[in-house]
């Protein structure tokens, strides 16, 4: 399996780096591929596991999940079902349970309508132990998954192991982490003016951006995500990254080659959907993802009337792994961020030191010394220090 992290929240993301079963997989917050019922299905659920048999539920029957050498206490936070299933709610993709303790989860009922797996949501601390785990390392639980139609009460500390009939399933599995990638936030800041025609000009804290002409195409190329990948030698394919442009409007007006994508900024592929990609072991030789905007991805900005706009309200990237169709979809916010604005009768204010997040510490009191903050004030091109 393989651990994403994006810094400096507590998002996290597991993959699997081969085979789909035994499963860990899924992040352990939505995010803005979330499916609400309308559109492109993409994230169905958060993080799960289950036992590698994939078992299916019986409607109305009640299920217990729970882990003997458990990594961590309170792994599992009740039953994971698919959201947009008949049966499933909608914003948690969880089946609650009666109750549940260090080890796991008991008296889930599983609902009628769309089909329930033998699996179980796994909890925020059981994604702090896949962080803290070293590259290479693995462990092994036993997990225990038990059905039966008896209705009884778990909250009273009955078990599913304990009635008259029903199916208990116990298996030893083992997780190795393979890979950890670490999505980093540097608060970098740039900002770019832009007059009708599309044509770009740098403004203050410039140091990823540059113009740049690939092809026949002009524009502005800047570096837009930094990070950090250890990996165990595993080889993959399978785990996919791509921008995806947030103003659908927007997406519809340019060319596929008016926005363009790169691991080291040489090198681009042009962004059009799920089409056009890196995978895991193309990213292993780099550490940094370089994005192109066209003058004409500019000029539409413009005739859409899209101005004063921070690139993560723009666009986002995405991992997809395709052997986990259901849960193997992560978004993210780029980790510099570039400020577009209109050219003519623009005002700008940023901080002096380049940074969307500047910060000082101090003390309250009388005699205690101002934090100050330096900012810059830029007009129509003109910028000046205060």
């Amino acid at each position: 399996m393989c651990l994403w992290k994006t810094t400096p929240t507590t998002t996290f993301f597991v993959t699997p780096g081969g085979a789909l079963d035994p499963r860990m997989t899924g992040a352990n917050r939505w995010t803005g591929l979330k499916y609400t019922g309308s559109g492109t299905i993409y994230q169905q659920s958060l993080g799960y596991i289950d036992n590698g048999y994939n078992t299916g539920l019986n409607a109305n029957w009640k299920f217990d999940m729970w882990l003997e050498n458990s990594p961590v206490s309170h792994p599992l936070t009740g039953l994971r079902c698919i959201n947009w299933y008949a049966g499933c709610d909608m914003a948690t993709s969880l089946i609650l349970p009666q109750t549940t303790d260090a080890s796991g989860f008991y008296g889930a009922t599983v609902t009628s309508g769309g089909a329930k797996w033998m699996h179980g949501m796994m909890s925020d601390a059981f994604y702090q132990y896949l962080q803290q785990m070293p590259v290479g390392g693995s462990f092994t639980m036993t997990i225990n998954a038990c059905q039966t139609s008896v209705n009884y009460d778990a909250s009273s500390g009955a078990r599913c192991k304990d009635q008259a009939s029903g199916n208990w399933y116990v298996r030893n599995v083992t997780h190795t982490k393979a890979a950890n990638l670490r999505l980093i936030n540097t608060h970098s800041l740039a900002e770019v003016f832009i007059n009708s025609d599309g044509v770009p000009t740098l403004g203050e804290g410039n140091a990823d951006c540059r113009t740049q002409t690939i092809g026949s195409r002009s524009g502005l190329s800047c570096k837009m995500v930094n990070y950090t990948l250890q990996t165990n030698g595993l080889s993959n394919t399978s785990i996919h990254i791509f921008p995806a442009i947030a103003n659908s409007s927007l997406a519809s007006a340019v060319g596929a080659y008016d926005m363009q994508f790169s691991l080291n900024g040489s090198s681009w592929k042009p962004v059009s959907n799920t089409a056009y990609y890196y995978t895991f072991n193309e990213m292993k030789s780099s550490d940094s993802i370089y994005v192109f905007f066209s003058s004409n991805f500019f000029k539409q900005m413009v005739n859409l009337g899209i101005s004063d706009i921070n690139t993560k309200d723009l666009f986002n990237f995405r991992f997809q792994n395709t052997t986990s169709p259901e849960s193997g979809w992560y978004e993210f916010s780029t980790s510099n961020t570039l400020i577009i604005k209109p050219r003519d009768f623009s005002i700008s204010i940023i901080s002096d030191e380049y940074t969307s997040a500047p910060s000082r510490e101090g003390y309250v009191g009388s005699g205690e010394p101002a934090l100050d903050f330096g900012y810059i004030v830029t007009t129509s091109g003109k910028n000046g220090r205060r």
